[in-house]
């Protein structure tokens, strides 16, 4: 479809996603969604105006803003002063393979795009897994947390821990260097790391409310947490990742692995 499709088109192949029984700016959620998948404005192109879209879907101007928003939060709209909103173009997508948590698309040749949106970041001490996988000095680590968008399908938390004592000029990045990038591949290129090890555990659990908050999930909502320690020999811990991993209708391919005999 072309970049400037008109809005009666749009309308008219995805009005169905506006019946149902969820909220509003839920059903115009999934309604914009579904084009953005099918690249109905192919890459870059530019969507109807707010005005547009109220009149074509009867919904408010303040429904319409809100799920605009969500979308440019999660870096599947940029919005441009005086021109407009458009598809996010491909900068904003992960810009190198993700290790853990691979998706396949939908006809199983390669992987569904990831974009990532940048939560936090920040020191954090305390209790939990990350403590006993890094060991920090002095008991804190610090903590990137970010959304990955998994083709508009569904979105999954990553945490990302390393020691800042051990690595201060990465603690010390800004947010524009963590917003769309492996961060793996970016610690590699600092430091000069070797090659990692990674040692991987699944496990299913509760998600805390928190979690489900940012996933816009209900809480209670029980879904798979993948642990990954990364490390240089056998000892050596450099950072370690949680991933929460609600349910979703895609395949997840784990690294491959050889078996000697």
């Amino acid at each position: 479809m072309a970049k400037n499709a008109p809005a009666t088109d749009f309308y008219a192949r995805y009005r169905g996603f506006l019946t149902g029984l969820d909220a509003k700016y839920v059903r115009l959620r999934a309604m914009l969604e579904a084009a953005l998948k099918d690249g109905f404005w192919g890459g870059e192109g530019r969507l109807p105006t707010e005005h547009e879209l109220a009149r074509l879907t009867g919904l408010s101007l303040g429904t319409i803003q809100r799920v605009l928003r969500e979308l440019v939060d999660r870096g599947r709209l940029v919005r441009t002063p005086g021109r407009g909103t458009f598809v996010a173009p491909a900068k904003y997508r992960l810009d190198e393979p993700f290790v853990s948590a691979r998706f396949l698309n939908d006809d199983g040749s390669g992987f569904a795009p990831i974009r990532a949106q940048l939560v936090s970041r920040r020191r954090q001490s305390g209790s939990g897994e990350w403590l006993r996988a890094l060991a920090p000095a002095d008991g804190a680590v610090f903590r990137v947390e970010r959304i990955f968008d998994i083709d508009g399908d569904f979105s999954i938390l990553n945490r990302f821990y390393l020691d800042p004592a051990r690595f201060p000029h990465f603690a010390a990045l800004g947010a524009k260097e963590f917003r769309s990038t492996s961060l793996r591949g970016l610690l590699a290129r600092m430091y000069g790391f070797p090659t990692v090890m990674l040692r991987q555990t699944l496990r299913f659990r509760r998600f805390p409310i928190e979690v489900c908050r940012l996933l816009q999930r209900r809480p209670g909502t029980t879904g798979l947490l993948q642990a990954v320690t990364a490390a240089i020999g056998k000892g050596d811990a450099v950072y370690y990742v949680e991933l929460f991993i609600p349910p979703n209708g895609r395949a997840m391919q784990l690294p491959d692995a050889t078996l000697n005999r």
